[in-house]
């Protein structure tokens, strides 16, 4: 029998509670390219979201759905547990979908034309995707899932991590840049520093750092447990990144500690974060959203939301923090 599930649009608002009107971030015509919003994975939008929760529409789909990203024309595009990759109007009409191999985890990346789509499979496959036809460009293959949402640098390079314990750098055609060997499998998604650094975390427990251009190490930094967390980079260059240890971390770009908040339990949650404001927010398998220092790592607030908060937080242009 299929179990049908229903696609809503509908998420946690919280906003009084901690206060803040970020600036956004800044990009080329509308959209949500990337998981995260932008290179940097900041969740910080330039958009005002939804003020009340009264549903717009829902669509039943054949399995559960990952992350969205959304297009300049307002397509939303999304992976499911059924294998397929779906193409979604604003209306929640179906455009096309592409079927893999294995679960779609990963939430895609939209190319800077907004011409491809990129994301992983369980089905060891990075898949490029014509966003308009949702006919098949390449695929590259690695040896296990890839779950790690893919991030594109300024010249077109896509990167991402894979179970193989490898951390993937592919040229827009699809041929491989470089690959780097971590000590253990890469759920994490890549975050880029201001000068195409790459961030990402990695299931032995450590947050490296990478060259964008050869995938050279530069340091990495060791937490007590795994990280499944993505990370995220202020506008200084420091990194953001959750540990199951249930610890959120601030580390320097040169690698060093600058602060370590304890939490309630392990940290699945990607962080988001308000520069203006000077806040992060962060999910915790403890039940709550945390509001945090970004100066110091102190928590400021917290909301209890009655189970595990493993989905990422957004914040919008006028100050909302959004999370499931």
């Amino acid at each position: 029998m299929t179990k049908y599930l229903k696609l809503v649009v509908a998420l946690f608002v919280v906003s009084s509670l901690f206060a803040c009107a970020p600036k956004g971030a800044k990009m080329s015509g509308d959209g949500w390219p990337v998981m995260g919003f932008n290179n940097q994975r900041t969740s910080n939008s330039s958009f005002a979201g939804p003020v009340k929760n009264a549903i717009k529409w829902t669509r039943d789909t054949d399995s559960v759905l990952t992350a969205m990203v959304v297009g300049r024309n307002g397509i939303l595009y999304t992976g499911s547990y059924d294998h397929n990759i779906y193409a979604l109007t604003k209306d929640g009409e179906e455009l096309w979908r592409y079927k893999t191999k294995g679960v779609v985890y990963s939430a895609p990346a939209i190319s800077a034309d907004g011409k491809t789509l990129y994301v992983g499979s369980a089905d060891k496959r990075m898949y490029a995707i014509n966003s308009v036809t949702g006919e098949l460009k390449w695929d590259f293959k690695t040896d296990d899932v890839v779950n790690s949402s893919p991030v594109i640098g300024a010249d077109g390079t896509i990167y991402f991590g894979s179970y193989d314990f490898r951390v993937y750098a592919l040229n827009p055609d699809g041929t491989m840049k470089w690959k780097y060997l971590a000590d253990g499998k890469v759920f994490s998604s890549p975050a880029l520093g201001h000068d195409g650094t790459v961030y990402v975390g990695s299931n032995d427990g450590n947050l490296y750092s990478l060259d964008g251009q050869t995938g050279k190490l530069n340091w990495f930094f060791t937490t007590d447990d795994i990280i499944v967390s993505s990370p995220a980079v202020t506008k200084n260059g420091d990194i953001i990144i959750g540990s199951y240890d249930g610890t959120l971390y601030m580390v320097s770009k040169r690698g060093e500690k600058q602060w370590g908040a304890s939490l309630g339990a392990a940290i699945e949650s990607s962080p988001a974060v308000s520069d203006e404001k000077g806040v992060i927010f962060v999910g915790c398998d403890d039940n709550k959203l945390y509001s945090i220092w970004l100066s110091n790592g102190k928590i400021k607030g917290s909301f209890d939301a009655g189970d595990k908060v493993v989905s990422s937080p957004i914040i919008s242009k006028k100050g909302h923090v959004y999370f499931g």
